[in-house]
């Protein structure tokens, strides 16, 4: 009995400590190295032979073979639980569910946009008829785009006519049809180029005003009038806050919105276009849960603030994380929307976790607690989206040899990522 019990124990540690290994390779950035792979907290996904492969915390596969549409610029979105799979010899994809591995539609969609709030604007061609669809998280459609409002005809740049006008489709996409929330959405006229607000059920709640309109957040969404100044609509498209903005604002989020000074600094205001926090900060992260990530400069502490602008939490002057854009290198943001919605992963962190990733100055990376301790030291090439404990890793081992997979906040493997040697 006692040898059966000291069994059972040894094989109950050797699972604990065990580690999987998963034949391919994390998709990074060539240019600067950082991983471009997402983990979820459930599920992973690594290049293997040119096509995708979805890997699970244990190290399984999930599904096998996905092909991306750009080979060029790999980015897969697996926050719901569906991917999308191309098919080159149709030049359309399908969905497909990673828990039930089933097919959630046939192969008709040439392009997919997933929003930061799980829905999708997706192009879909079937029978020779193209439609334009805003699809909900369960793939049902929530409204249908008139053909006519949609430009049909990009410019082609030079970049674009190297082949990757699909890279500028999306963009544009992206920037003239925004998600839909709380059953509301921008809609943009290529007749007038004007923007305007539209329900689910077409109905037009403001006709074509304005040159330019962000999504809808908390019920608020930024226009652009014709004197190239920035304010706010409601869903109704009453202008709640006047353009008196110069600079290009952000969405709302814990009922603040990201403002950009003249002289190249960013502060925050509520919803009644008080000026909640002064805009001090040369970088700032949206808020996130009542909190957001700051730094005066370059050089002083990256600094955790409550939405009053109070001081949570402070870090070391050489701790920096993945801001956006800095803002006195501010642009017109047309060509990045997501920008203006974007919630920071390492805010997000330590928000939800107590725990985050942050960079070195000499940009190697790190995990810290919200209390300034490290938890893992700054010597990873890579790390990214710390979730319950674990987060993707490129690193070079005791060894010198180069190292990636799925780690704990230990520093040891869960599951190694590597090409097999055929």
């Amino acid at each position: 009995m006692k040898k059966l019990l000291l069994i059972s124990i040894l094989i109950s540690n050797f699972n604990i400590f065990s580690q999987s290994k998963v034949d391919g390779l994390i998709s990074i950035n060539k240019y600067s190295g950082k991983i471009i792979s997402n983990y979820n907290g459930e599920y992973f996904w690594v290049l293997h032979n040119s096509k995708i492969n979805i890997i699970n915390n244990k190290g399984e596969v999930m599904y096998k073979n996905i092909t991306p549409k750009d080979s060029y610029k790999v980015n897969l979105n697996i926050n719901n639980g569906i991917i999308y799979d191309f098919d080159k010899t149709k030049f359309a994809g399908k969905f497909i569910s990673l828990t039930s591995k089933k097919k959630l539609s046939e192969a008709v969609y040439t392009e997919v946009i997933p929003y930061d709030n799980g829905t999708y604007f997706a192009v879909k061609k079937l029978n020779k008829k193209t439609t334009y669809e805003y699809l909900d998280k369960n793939l049902n459609v929530i409204h249908k785009i008139d053909p006519n409002l949609v430009i049909k005809k990009l410019k082609l740049s030079s970049f674009q006519s190297m082949g990757y006008a699909s890279f500028s489709s999306t963009k544009k996409y992206r920037e003239f049809f925004g998600s839909f929330n709380n059953g509301f959405a921008k809609y943009y006229n290529p007749a007038s180029k004007k923007f305007g607000i539209i329900n689910v059920n077409g109905k037009k709640i403001l006709p074509e005003t304005y040159k330019k309109m962000g999504d809808f957040s908390e019920g608020l969404a930024f226009f652009k009038n014709k004197d190239n100044l920035y304010g706010f609509l409601n869903t109704k498209g009453k202008i709640v806050i006047p353009p008196i903005y110069s600079k290009q604002p952000y969405s709302f989020s814990s009922n603040r919105a990201k403002v950009l000074s003249k002289d190249g600094f960013f502060g925050f205001i509520d919803s009644k276009n008080n000026l909640i926090i002064d805009a001090k900060y040369k970088y700032a992260t949206n808020f996130y849960k009542n909190h957001a990530l700051v730094k005066e400069s370059k050089m002083s502490p990256l600094l955790l603030i409550d939405a009053t602008g109070k001081t949570i939490a402070t870090f070391s002057k050489d701790y920096k994380v993945n801001f956006q854009e800095q803002a006195n290198t501010h642009q017109t943001l047309g060509l990045f929307p997501e920008y203006l919605t974007h919630i920071n992963a390492s805010l997000k962190q330590f928000v939800d976790f107590k725990k985050g990733i942050l960079l070195n100055r000499f940009n190697r990376y790190g995990l810290v607690s919200i209390n300034g301790n490290v938890i893992l030291d700054f010597k990873y090439t890579s790390l990214k989206d710390f979730n319950n404990g674990l987060m993707l890793a490129i690193f070079k081992d005791d060894n010198k040899k180069d190292k990636q997979g799925l780690i704990n906040e230990q520093g040891k493997m869960v599951v190694e990522i590597g090409l097999s040697k055929f």
